[in-house]
């Protein structure tokens, strides 16, 4: 794992300056890249590099020394610095065509390796550079596990136009760096937004919320109350996606998850929020588990609406036979023990291949009286026929797919029709 400080050299005459980051300032510096490598890339060592990508202009204006009194050139100017790590200066074209655009993409992807933590330098991008380098550092975090560990920009044209600025003195030549690494934590919480509202996963959201939080609860040993508020709800968001993942039917009737979840966001709503990319998320977790209840069998069939929102079809017809089974109970007022269950899938099997009396199973047969009272629940037939149309691909799905020759979207129309069935059944 290597530190990378990558930046662009551009092709104007520029100005002496004092860059201002912080508490910290840089002085009578011409580029903003001695400045930002002088600030952010002092702990370098040999392992580590710092690459200026570079067109053939910038190279004759800005990297190569014109002129010993009056132009030094970057390379120069960093030569002078002593530096450890390496410098590579990189050529790239100058991006006036499509073509360009994504050969510039290649350049940069090749020279970041796995692992690199990277400082990107955007204060010299030109045109579409920046938006084009901040999709490719998204892109090498997923492919090459690289990490962002700041984007910064010279902000020169605050002091104003070039000529008024060569009037002024130098020590009024103050120009910040802006922190822009914000901009990449956004893209990640697009990330983890999109992986919940889309696919229900909030594995994302619960690390960014510990990445974040953790470092401000340990500061303040837990005392930070809107912290410990947004901590506490990524934990139990990250319980309830996980119970509709593993069929935790039990748990999700309870519904204690879904409750504290709940009860976290109102106390969240109350108080000011302080971190302003969860905001927006918050609105959509509300919206996903409103139906859900405290203590509601139905929240197993809100369960299979769910998997059917975040293709979860294997889990969905496994929510919706072991639900319409809990609800067949609670509906005649018998337990969801073990037998009971039993009891009522070997009901619906009777029911729907028209057992007779004396040919149920030795366990109907001592449970006579339950078998009897399953059987005569008015619903029953109805709820029986889709917990039995759904049997033969929840049988072949939990076999790998080697017990027929069942294709991928037949199990998805089968859920999606049992479903619909069973609202016309049930109010959920």
């Amino acid at each position: 794992m290597a530190k990378v400080f990558l930046s662009f050299l551009g092709t104007n005459k520029y100005v002496n300056c004092n860059f201002l980051f912080n508490s910290q300032k840089i002085k009578n510096v011409k580029f903003v890249q001695e400045a930002l490598i002088r600030l952010v890339a002092k702990d370098f060592k040999k392992e580590d590099k710092v690459i200026i990508f570079l067109t053939k202009d910038a190279r004759t204006k800005n990297w190569e020394d014109s002129d010993i009194n009056e132009n030094r050139g970057l390379s120069e100017r960093l030569n002078d610095l002593s530096l450890e790590m390496k410098i590579l200066d990189i050529g790239i074209p100058d991006g006036n065509s499509e073509k360009q655009i994504w050969k510039i993409f290649e350049i940069i992807f090749k020279q970041i390796s796995e692992n690199d933590e990277i400082i990107f330098d955007i204060t010299h991008g030109f045109r579409s550079l920046p938006m084009l380098c901040m999709v490719l550092l998204n892109y090498s975090r997923f492919l090459k596990n690289t990490r962002i560990k700041g984007i910064f920009y010279g902000a020169f044209e605050v002091l104003g136009p070039v000529n008024k600025v060569k009037e002024m003195h130098i020590k009024d030549r103050n120009a910040p760096i802006f922190d822009l690494t914000s901009f990449d934590n956004l893209q990640q919480w697009s990330v983890a937004a999109d992986n919940f509202v889309n696919y229900g996963n909030s594995e994302k959201i619960k690390k960014l919320i510990n990445k974040e939080i953790n470092p401000i609860l340990k500061v303040t040993k837990g005392q930070n109350e809107a912290a410990k508020n947004i901590n506490e709800l990524a934990n139990y968001l990250h319980k309830f996606t996980l119970q509709i993942q593993t069929v935790r039917g039990d748990m999700l009737v309870k519904g204690v998850a879904v409750k504290n979840i709940k009860k976290i966001i109102k106390n969240i709503k109350e108080n000011e929020i302080e971190y302003k990319a969860f905001s927006p998320i918050i609105h959509e977790i509300e919206k996903k588990i409103e139906r859900f209840l405290t203590d509601d069998i139905k929240n197993g069939f809100r369960a299979v609406e769910w998997c059917l929102n975040h293709n979860l079809i294997q889990q969905g017809i496994t929510m919706l036979q072991e639900t319409i089974i809990t609800y067949i109970l609670d509906e005649i007022d018998l337990e969801p023990n073990k037998l009971n269950r039993e009891l009522v899938s070997c009901a619906i099997y009777i029911k729907n291949r028209k057992i007779n009396e004396d040919e149920w199973n030795e366990k109907c047969q001592k449970n006579l009286r339950t078998t009897k009272s399953i059987l005569k629940y008015k619903e029953f037939n109805d709820l029986s026929k889709i917990y039995d149309e759904l049997r033969e691909h929840r049988n072949d799905i939990n076999h790998g797919g080697y017990l027929s020759v069942l294709k991928g979207d037949a199990f998805q129309r089968k859920i999606e029709s049992a479903y619909k069935k069973l609202k016309e059944i049930i109010k959920i």
